[in-house]
């Protein structure tokens, strides 16, 4: 099932339009590294393309199926990566320069309205317990990069917990899928 949101050959093109964008908005962040969050990281292929083209970030990836993350250290042996739920994020407050998230809330109670797409996705997270997680973890001026599709809601919901708006991009016209910036003050 996770197949659909973890094809090995994005994983590269992920981190370098995650790398370029980043840098619009925090100059020099790119290039300076930090610590990096990929949560819902699947196989893991997305935290292998940005270590290989930005080796001077640690990077770290969290998700909820333990035979995922089990085929994830198989692809990148030497990742920093952990078994949890959004609920809570087992790290230490301003821990991560960057939070990275793709296609992770079909998982969440705010999509669970859409019905039958969404019969099959477990629920995993709350969107509302998420939001004030990830400003958590983040270092100021951390940023969450977000590939998903956003509704208002979903953006409503983020931006509550201290986290700003700075972009927002289609980049895909099937299926669209919103790409947005959001920076802590």
């Amino acid at each position: 099932m996770l197949d659909i949101y973890d094809n090995k050959d994005d994983g590269q093109h992920y981190a370098s339009t995650f790398l370029r964008s980043i840098d619009c908005f925090v100059p020099g962040i790119a290039s300076a590294g930090g610590l990096f969050l990929d949560i819902g990281c699947g196989k893991a292929h997305f935290l292998k393309g940005l270590q290989d083209l930005a080796p001077h970030w640690k990077v770290y990836g969290l998700d909820v199926d333990r035979e995922v993350l089990s085929e994830a250290r198989k692809v990148y042996p030497s990742s920093m990566l952990t078994l949890a739920d959004g609920s809570y994020l087992p790290y230490r407050d301003g821990s991560f320069s960057a939070v990275f998230t793709k296609s992770i809330l079909d998982y969440s109670g705010t999509r669970r309205d859409e019905k039958d797409r969404l019969k099959y996705f477990p629920l995993t997270f709350s969107l509302e317990i998420l939001a004030p997680e990830l400003y958590r973890v983040l270092q100021p001026p951390g940023i969450y990069f977000c590939f998903e599709k956003c509704s208002r809601q979903e953006r409503e919901i983020v931006c509550s917990s201290g986290l700003h708006l700075v972009k927002e991009n289609y980049l895909f016209q099937k299926p669209k899928v919103t790409h947005a910036l959001l920076y802590r003050i």
